[in-house]
Order: structure tokens, then C-alpha cells, then sequence
């Protein structure tokens, strides 16, 4: 993600959202999580991946639903923006319906 143009600003910024979320319905994550993730989520060249991209990777069902989606209701229950959390599941969605009707 990283080496995509806008890449690392774009996994920081969803990043933000997925722990505003958190913060508002449930227990803040403590600040050296967070800049453990930052750090990770930024490192050039890093090998690690999410479960949920190595999925899609094999053409494996996901679950967006249960995550993405989960964090997108109840940041809108909480009056949170989240656009980028909207926009990954807007794309993930697709994958899923896609690949329920192949």
C-alpha cells in the first residue's frame, strides 16, 4: 500500500477512522498500539499483509460484512465520518457479490 501514490496517506487516514471508531463505542486503543500500527502500516517494503487482502488474493470469501461494514454502522451510529472506511466497503462489496454470483 505503501508504494501506491497516496498510499501511505490514505492507510493513515483509514487508520484514523477504524480508531475513532473504536475510541467513540468501545475502549480507546493506548497510543503505543497506535503508532505500532502506523509504524507497520508504513514500513516501505513490509511483507505483511491483512488476512482479509490475502483472501481476496485467492479468490477466498471475505468478510466485509462483519468488519468493514461493522465499523462503517456503527461510526455512523456514533456520528463519525468515515469516508474511507465507506469507500472500502463500497469496493469490497462488489468482490463479495461477485464472487457469490460465479
Amino acid at each position: 500500500m505503501v508504494a501506491a501514490p497516496g498510499g501511505a496517506a490514505f492507510i493513515l487516514g483509514f487508520l484514523d477512522e477504524v480508531v475513532s471508531v473504536v475510541s467513540a463505542v468501545g475502549q480507546a486503543p493506548k497510543p503505543a498500539f497506535v503508532e505500532g500500527a502506523r509504524t507497520t502500516l508504513t514500513t516501505p517494503g513490509s511483507t505483511q499483509s491483512p488476512s482479509m487482502f490475502r483472501d481476496l488474493q485467492q479468490g477466498s470469501p471475505i468478510e466485509a460484512d462483519q468488519i468493514i461494514g461493522d465499523l462503517l454502522a456503527r461510526g455512523g451510529k456514533a456520528g463519525i465520518a468515515t469516508p474511507l472506511l465507506a469507500a472500502a466497503y463500497a469496493h469490497t462489496s462488489v468482490y463479495q457479490r461477485r464472487l457469490a454470483t460465479s
